[in-house]
């Protein structure tokens, strides 16, 4: 079973605790609303065509939707929604849908702690053991009950549905019943490589970058940052992604001795570069 992660202080208290998690991302009702958000710049005038665009009967229901997408996707200055990178990608309809999909998603899971978590301190570790790296719900649930604030069995249960879930839509974790046939049967968890495009990886590590402040990385620390962790990329595939993102000129590679570093080409705004590419600009 599972150990909770401790802080090493005293009495071995956990590290961090987070809120339990219950809803789901609604992923094209959250992307309706992103485009309605380039259209509409103050947040008041767009929340009130947000709510009025929404299918849920519930009002309260479709006022999470809304605060969710703007906690999570906007950022806000003195009432005014900023036409960030991400929204520009988001928001706009000349971008695969697939690929405005995974970036949603992907953002989604960095943006929620509990999230963030599983992905790459339980699902990217397990994706490491030889074999196909299976685990339990038992499993499951005893490492998220360690990083949880406490909750009753009900809430832990839905936590781990609503986990499995978006990590599931991320394509990182394949739920796989061991009774299909029966209505209630127990699961086993299969970590998996993302299968998304190679600018949305691009871009999260643009965005890593900028959330750092690194100018450069070296290839062997890039190897263990978020992005590819989040992304359960084997060497082969993240291989694959730096030397793409070089190809496309976005990133650059210089060697430093017998270590060779990358840097991205726009380091002053990597993301809005990644954007351009995506936008084919």
């Amino acid at each position: 079973m599972m150990e909770p992660r401790t802080s090493g202080g005293r009495g071995g208290e956990p590290a961090q605790r987070f809120p339990v998690l219950t809803k789901h991302l609604l992923v094209a009702d959250t992307l309706r609303l992103l485009e309605l958000a380039r259209r509409y710049r103050k947040l008041s005038e767009f929340r009130q065509e947000a709510y009025q665009s929404l299918s849920q009967g519930s009002q309260h229901r479709r006022q999470e939707v809304v605060s969710a997408c703007v906690r999570h996707f906007l950022s806000v200055s003195e009432g005014i929604i900023q036409q960030t990178p991400l929204l520009l990608i988001l928001g706009e309809e000349g971008v695969a849908r697939p690929t405005r999909e995974q970036l949603l998603i992907a953002h989604y899971v960095l943006s929620v702690p509990l999230l963030k978590a599983v992905a790459l301190e339980f699902v990217w570790p397990r994706a490491q053991h030889d074999g196909n790296g299976a685990v339990g719900h038992e499993e499951l649930g005893a490492f998220i009950q360690s990083v949880v604030r406490p909750t009753t069995t009900e809430g832990l249960s839905k936590t781990r549905q609503v986990v499995t879930n978006e990590l599931g839509k991320l394509g990182i974790l394949e739920t796989r019943l061991l009774n299909p046939e029966q209505r209630i049967s127990p699961a086993m968890y299969h970590p998996r490589r993302a299968e998304v495009d190679t600018l949305v990886a691009l871009y999260l590590l643009a965005r890593e970058f900028e959330q750092q402040g690194w100018l450069d990385r070296s290839e062997h620390a890039l190897a263990a940052c978020d992005t590819r962790r989040l992304l359960v990329l084997p060497d082969f595939a993240w291989a694959a992604v730096l030397r793409e993102g070089a190809e496309q000129g976005l990133l650059l590679a210089r060697w430093m001795g017998e270590h060779r570093f990358y840097l991205f080409r726009d380091h002053d705004a990597p993301a809005a570069a990644v954007l351009s590419a995506m936008r084919g600009e």
